[in-house]
């Protein structure tokens, strides 16, 4: 749909970009300030999560293929956050030999870009009030099977005018949400 502000006067306007395309903007302004010792890999979630991108090294050449790949996506399907979140913490259990040899240089992060409204009959176990447990219970899995070092932090980036903000809080693993990017973008950066 069509990205929206409202002016001084009170009138919606729009500027002819799409929710996407200021998620995509975001994302691909994110990729281009990361370092050739960072990795990135890219989640897409509408009816199921799928992996697009797997992980790359943010490299020049990396770079150009992670912008091509966020340019390229489509709207299609339902939003099922739930999926995407799973699809996403999944891609930290195939990290980069690199990484897996030394999880510990790195701030690892799944960063969930959405419009903050997952359709509802993708809920996890809980309903809407669930995302917490389920996102703490994959955290668990990572960290179980992979060590601490390697357990990402959750971040949720919320982009429109009807965010479930305590939705997108009981998700993120700390108490700030970032304020008002429809993809998980896993994220592994040198410290």
């Amino acid at each position: 749909s069509d990205a929206t502000v409202t002016n001084d006067s009170g009138d919606k306007v729009t500027h002819g970009w799409s929710q996407l395309d200021i998620v995509k903007h975001a994302a691909c302004t994110y990729v281009a300030s990361l370092g050739a010792d960072d990795f990135v890999s890219i989640v897409t979630y509408a009816d199921e999560g799928k992996l697009d991108v797997r992980w790359t090294a943010c490299t020049e050449a990396g770079k150009k293929a992670l912008d091509e790949a966020i340019r390229a996506l489509k709207t299609r399907g339902s939003t099922n956050l739930r999926h995407g979140i799973e699809v996403g913490m999944q891609t930290f259990g195939a990290l980069p030999p690199s990484i897996e040899a030394n999880p510990s240089e790195y701030a690892m992060m799944l960063a969930v870009l959405t419009d903050g409204c997952p359709t509802s009959s993708t809920h996890p176990p809980g309903g809407a009030n669930g995302y917490g447990k389920h996102v703490d219970g994959l955290r668990r899995n990572v960290e179980e099977t992979y060590g601490p070092a390697a357990l990402p932090s959750v971040t949720a980036i919320g982009f429109g005018n009807s965010l479930d903000s305590e939705l997108l809080k009981s998700l993120a693993t700390s108490d700030e949400l970032l304020p008002p990017l429809t993809a998980a973008l896993s994220a592994a950066c040198a410290v």
